[in-house]
């Protein structure tokens, strides 16, 4: 009788280990936890144009994807980074986390990761 029960659990364990599986292998399982592409984006900010006033620079961020953002939240949070506009708690803006990371980009290109809670963006910024 108890090895029957054993049978019974093990058995019962397996199904839930192969479901588990399947639906992990599964596309819109593993779209969940990637990464997609967006265009290039030319940034616009001001500089400072050594004699007191500011002038408007342009440079391109390269290699950015998405986690869990649209690429169009992804240009507004380089613009507000870039241009240094709601800054939040964490030193970066709407409070996103950035780092250093490792990932292909362009050469001359720092990768760099931004994230909070499930949301990321990675991209390549003009090193100098």
């Amino acid at each position: 009788m108890e090895s029957s029960k054993r049978y019974g659990i093990g058995i019962l364990a397996s199904a839930v280990a192969l479901i588990s599986l399947v639906a992990a292998l599964t596309p819109g399982a593993q779209a969940a936890g990637s990464f997609s592409s967006c265009a290039n984006k030319p940034v616009k900010f001001q500089i400072e144009d050594g004699s007191g006033g500011t002038r408007p620079y342009t440079t391109v961020v390269k290699a950015i994807s998405v986690k869990n953002v649209t690429c169009a939240q992804a240009y507004e949070f380089l613009r507000f980074s870039y241009n240094q506009e709601k800054i939040g708690s964490t030193g970066y803006p709407q409070n996103y986390k950035c780092e250093s990371a490792e990932f292909k980009v362009p050469l001359g290109y720092i990768p760099t990761i931004c994230s909070k809670g499930g949301k990321a963006i990675k991209y390549g910024v003009q090193g100098g």
